[in-house]
C-alpha cells in the first residue's frame, strides 16, 4: 500500500490514545507521542487530570498489557475533524475548508472553530472571549444551517463577523447552504434520494405539537403531552444535516467495506476479473452502457458493484470499470480484513490496522472529491439536473497526504 501520509507502528497507535483521552487530541502527533514518552512510566498519576478518565485508564491498561508482553485485543479509536464542514469542503474542493479540517495538510492540527473564533477576532480587532464548546456548536450548527444557534452566542457585528468568518475559513461549506436549503420541497411528506451503495435514505417530514389536557377524574388536574404528526411543512432546513449525514453514514459503510471484506468473495472477483481482462484484449463491445454512463457521471466506482459481479456476466462491464477494482481489490488482498467499529465519524480498530484504516479513509475523501456524489442528491431532490461549481480542478493527491483528517 502506498502510505502517502505519516503512518505509526501499533505501539505509537496506543500511545497516540492515550494522549487524545487525555485530552491532548489537538496537538500534533510528535506532541502527543512525547508527552506519553515522557510520562511513561507513572501515566497512572494523570488519571484524575484526563479529559475522559475512564478511556484514558482503559488505555493506560492496555499499554501495561504489552509491555508486560501479553497480547491485547484493544481497539485505538480515531475522530474526523470536524466532520460536517470536513465533507462539504472536500466535495466542493476547497481548499480552504479542507485545511481547516485536516483534509489537506498544513503544519498544525487544525481546528475549523477555533480558526473561526480568530478570523472573528481579525475582523473585530478585538478578543472574541468564549469557550471553545461555545464556539463548537455554534459553528458546528450553522454548518448544518442553523441561524439560531449562533444568535445564542453573538448578535450585532460579533453576528455578522462571525458569519463572515465562517465564508473565509470553509467558503465552500458555507456558501452551499442556501442552495441546500433549497432543496426542501414544501408539497412533499418526505426527501428521500439514494447513495452509491445502493442505500435509500428516507427522511419522513415529522412536525410536533404539544397537546393540553384536563383529567376530569382527577379534579381537572392539567398535563401535556407531546405529539408528532407526518404532514407537511412550508419550511425547514433539516435537509442540509441530513444530506451531510447521509454522506458521512456512506463513508462508515464504504469504511467497512475496504476494511472488513470477505475474503473468499474478493479473491474470487479478482481472479475472474483478471481472467476477463487478459482475454478481452479491450474489446467492450457488449457492455452495459447505461451502467457505463451512470459510473462515469458520478465519477464513483462503489466496492457494492462486486456483489453483482460472476463469471457469467462480466463481459457487460466495461474495461476501465474492470481495471479500476482489479487495483482496488489487488490493495485489499495485500492486507488481512479486520474489525472496524465506528461511532458517527469515530472509527476503532485493532492498533495493528490503523494505517490501513487511515489509507482507505484519505482514499474514500479524495475520490469523493472528484465525484459529482453532491450534486448527485441534489439533483435527486430537485427532480432535474443540477451542476455545482468547484473550487478547484483536483484537490485529490493532497487528500491522500493528509496526517489529520481522522487523529
Amino acid at each position: 500500500m502506498n502510505f502517502q501520509f505519516t503512518k505509526f507502528t501499533p505501539l505509537e497507535y496506543m500511545y497516540i490514545e492515550i494522549a487524545n483521552t487525555f485530552g491532548l487530541d489537538k496537538q500534533i502527533y510528535k506532541d502527543r507521542l512525547e508527552w506519553v514518552k515522557t510520562n511513561l512510566d507513572n501515566l497512572e498519576d494523570f488519571i484524575d487530570a484526563a479529559s475522559d478518565k475512564f478511556l484514558f485508564i482503559k488505555a493506560v491498561k492496555n499499554l501495561r498489557e504489552v509491555q508486560a508482553g501479553k497480547p491485547v485485543g484493544a481497539l485505538v479509536g480515531f475522530d474526523a475533524n470536524c466532520s460536517g464542514i470536513q465533507i462539504l469542503s472536500v466535495l466542493t474542493r476547497c481548499i480552504a475548508g479542507c485545511i481547516a479540517t485536516g483534509a489537506i495538510n498544513s503544519n498544525v492540527r487544525p481546528s475549523a472553530y477555533l480558526l473561526v473564533q480568530e478570523e472573528m477576532q481579525n475582523i473585530l480587532g478585538e478578543a472574541v472571549d468564549v469557550d471553545y464548546e461555545a464556539i463548537k456548536l455554534a459553528v458546528m450548527s450553522s454548518c448544518y444551517g442553523s441561524k439560531a444557534e449562533p444568535k445564542k452566542l453573538f448578535d450585532g457585528d460579533a453576528l455578522d463577523a462571525f458569519n463572515a468568518a465562517c465564508r473565509v475559513v470553509a467558503p465552500g461549506a458555507f456558501n452551499l447552504l442556501p442552495l441546500l436549503r433549497d432543496t426542501w420541497n414544501t408539497k412533499s411528506l418526505s426527501h428521500d434520494w439514494v447513495m452509491p451503495d445502493g442505500f435509500n435514505v428516507h427522511i419522513p417530514v415529522i412536525t410536533t405539537d404539544i397537546i393540553k389536557l384536563e383529567i376530569e377524574e382527577l379534579a381537572n388536574y392539567p398535563m401535556s403531552t407531546l405529539i408528532t404528526k407526518n404532514e407537511r411543512l412550508d419550511f425547514s432546513v433539516s435537509n442540509v444535516a441530513n444530506i451531510t449525514h447521509s454522506i458521512d453514514g456512506y463513508i462508515a459503510r464504504t469504511l467497512i467495506r475496504y476494511c472488513n471484506y470477505n475474503i473468499d468473495t474478493i479473491e474470487y472477483v479478482n481472479s475472474i476479473i483478471n481472467i476477463e481482462l487478459y482475454e478481452r484484449m479491450g474489446d467492450n463491445s457488449e457492455i452495459d452502457q447505461e451502467l457505463y454512463e451512470s459510473i462515469v457521471k458520478l465519477n464513483l466506482l462503489d466496492l457494492t458493484i462486486l456483489e453483482d459481479m460472476h463469471e457469467d456476466n462480466l463481459y457487460l462491464y466495461h474495461t476501465n470499470i474492470l481495471r479500476a477494482l482489479s487495483i482496488k481489490l489487488e490493495i485489499m488482498l495485500s492486507y488481512k480484513p479486520f474489525v472496524v467499529l465506528p461511532t458517527h465519524d469515530c472509527f476503532k480498530c485493532h492498533p495493528n490496522n490503523m494505517n490501513v484504516l487511515r489509507y482507505w479513509y484519505n482514499e474514500i475523501l479524495a475520490e469523493l472529491s472528484n465525484s459529482t456524489l453532491l450534486a448527485n442528491i441534489i439533483s435527486q431532490l430537485l427532480l432535474k439536473d443540477v451542476s455545482l461549481k468547484v473550487f478547484e480542478e483536483d484537490i485529490a493527491d493532497e487528500i491522500r497526504k493528509n496526517d489529520y483528517a481522522i487523529n
